[in-house]
């Protein structure tokens, strides 16, 4: 049976529930790791996105397709590969192909996607950031000619500090605000103390 034609092309907001499909499959992929709001307010503010991208003329959100079934989706924008220079990039973000469709083709169209929209923006660079643990996406980009440049770490202050106070290297003001914190909680954990005492009744 003949495979059907692939094609990519704009999201448009009948696309929003299955965008919110690939989204939420991304998101347990790694990619969206360490978020603490409920999966109704992410989804609330994920469909807010969306529906702002599908009509923001400085991006482009578009999908691929094949007959009437969504397989892939990806989002366009162009920023600066650099922070002193400017030098500006398409950045190639969720961007996720469907279970069972990958290694068809579904991955190089929207990447080639890409390539087009930069050269249409007059961009030369296409960049994408990859989480480091999946390994096939990186090495999927590596043979498109992705190179490696930095590698991008995030780091919570509260484990910043506790590094920082092991290596006696805490500047003022993370001292000022690590003493703070501990007040509060010292506070209010002798206020939950005194008032979960019971009053002793003499006699």
């Amino acid at each position: 049976m003949p495979r059907a034609a692939l094609s990519i092309r704009e999201a448009v907001p009948a696309d929003i529930p299955a965008l919110l499909d690939m989204w939420t499959k991304l998101r347990h992929h790694g990619v969206r790791r360490g978020v603490r709001s409920s999966s109704d307010q992410l989804l609330a503010a994920v469909e807010h996105r969306y529906v702002e991208a599908i009509t923001d003329p400085s991006c482009r959100l578009v999908i691929a397709a094949a007959d009437d079934a969504v397989l892939g989706m990806a989002l366009f924008t162009v920023v600066s590969a650099s922070t002193l220079l400017d030098v500006p990039a398409v950045q190639v973000s969720h961007m996720y192909v469907a279970d069972g469709h990958r290694g068809r083709g579904v991955g190089k169209g929207l990447v080639a996607s890409a390539a087009a929209y930069a050269a249409e923006r007059g961009v030369d660079q296409v960049m994408v950031s990859v989480a480091p643990g999946l390994r096939d996406a990186n090495r999927f980009y590596a043979r498109l000619g992705f190179a490696p440049t930095v590698v991008r770490r995030v780091a919570p202050i509260a484990v910043l500090c506790r590094q920082l106070a092991a290596e006696e290297v805490v500047p003022a003001v993370l001292r000022r605000e690590l003493r703070l914190r501990r007040g509060v909680l010292v506070g209010a954990a002798r206020l939950a103390g005194s008032t979960a005492r019971v009053p002793r009744r003499d006699g």
